[in-house]
């Protein structure tokens, strides 16, 4: 059992949290998802309370996250760091190019012959859900390492929480929080990042480096590189208001 972060540092803090599964729960489509107010309210007062130093880091697309903060406006990357937005208000790099048509066509056809899969296409990436079709999750890894290998030899495949995704190596979101560390308001600050999938152990090997806290969401028994742990969703959301409430109390010190 990883032990619980605590609330409050000796030093300022630099927050980068996961989007699904961290701040909100799991949803059978990702656009089924919903962000409380009351967490949306907590965002908007920790980003003040840092200074601007709390960005959202997801794999959905730049746009997507940034719909579903509204009318949040935060620093974010999306598509695991092809895509971000260094500063509210900034005009976000985006990721314009397009995922190989062949390895694209091949997905949506395998989609389309079995039930409960879905394909997200996301500029240059691409996932696989099969979150509504466990019993497929052979036959899934499968058929996606295939059509990597024959059309997108390129790409790197990335495994999540039922779901496949095939993205350009290079960016992930530990290299999109060094991004996020290089720029004001982050910069001198301790990194803190919070997730929850296989692809958050990139941020969490980074912030271990920078010597910053890893937090794992989850009570699952797999292999992590985090150091500190929170239950669940509703647990994020709980150590968020109490580190809320540490950091009005060292502005009333």
């Amino acid at each position: 059992m990883l032990p619980t972060p605590p609330a409050c540092a000796e030093q300022p803090l630099a927050l980068f949290l996961d989007f699904d599964g961290t701040l909100v729960e799991l949803a059978q489509q990702p656009d089924h998802v919903q962000l409380s107010e009351t967490l949306r309210a907590r965002l908007s007062e920790l980003a003040d309370q840092l200074q601007g130093a709390l960005a959202v880091v997801s794999g959905r697309r730049l746009a997507n996250l940034l719909e579903h903060l509204a009318p949040l406006d935060l620093p974010a990357a999306g598509n695991h760091g092809l895509e971000m937005q260094l500063r509210p208000g900034m005009a976000p790099s985006l990721d314009s190019a397009s995922f190989p048509p062949a390895a694209r066509h091949a997905i949506e056809a395998f989609v389309a012959e079995h039930r409960g899969l879905l394909a997200e296409v996301k500029g240059q990436s691409m996932a696989l859900h099969f979150r509504r079709a466990p019993q497929l999750a052979d036959i899934v890894r499968a058929r996606i390492t295939q059509i990597r290998d024959q059309h997108a030899a390129d790409f790197v495949l990335q495994a999540g929480k039922m779901v496949w995704e095939l993205r350009p190596a290079g960016a992930n979101k530990g290299t999109a929080i060094e991004a996020f560390m290089q720029n004001e308001p982050f910069k001198d600050r301790l990194p803190v990042f919070i997730g929850d999938d296989l692809t958050d152990e990139f941020g969490f090997d980074t912030v271990n480096e920078l010597g910053g806290w890893s937090i794992h969401v989850g009570n699952e028994t797999q292999t992590t590189s985090a150091r500190m742990g929170l239950a669940d969703v509703a647990a994020v959301g709980d150590w968020l208001a109490a580190l809320q409430a540490g950091l009005a109390g060292q502005t009333h010190e």
